[in-house]
């Protein structure tokens, strides 16, 4: 589906990083039991970059999207 160089052009787009900085924060307030609210919006977005990802790592070499994959799984 994707190469991992093009999903990595995603990863560096201003809107993706604010978007995972709210997934970051979401998972420290989860950590400390706190109600955590994130933009349907932003779950759109991110869940797609996830499922690209899921939909291309296969067809990576081994090691080539490993980074790709921790975001993706950080983000689901």
């Amino acid at each position: 589906m994707y190469d991992a160089n093009t999903l990595r052009s995603v990863v560096r787009i201003p809107q993706f990083t604010a978007d995972r900085t709210v997934v970051q924060s979401a998972l420290n307030a989860l950590r400390y039991r706190r109600a955590v609210r994130v933009d349907p919006s932003i779950q759109r977005r991110l869940g797609h970059f996830v499922e690209c990802v899921l939909a291309s790592a296969p067809r990576w070499r081994s090691t080539e999207g490993i980074d790709l994959c921790v975001i993706a799984g950080e983000i689901a």
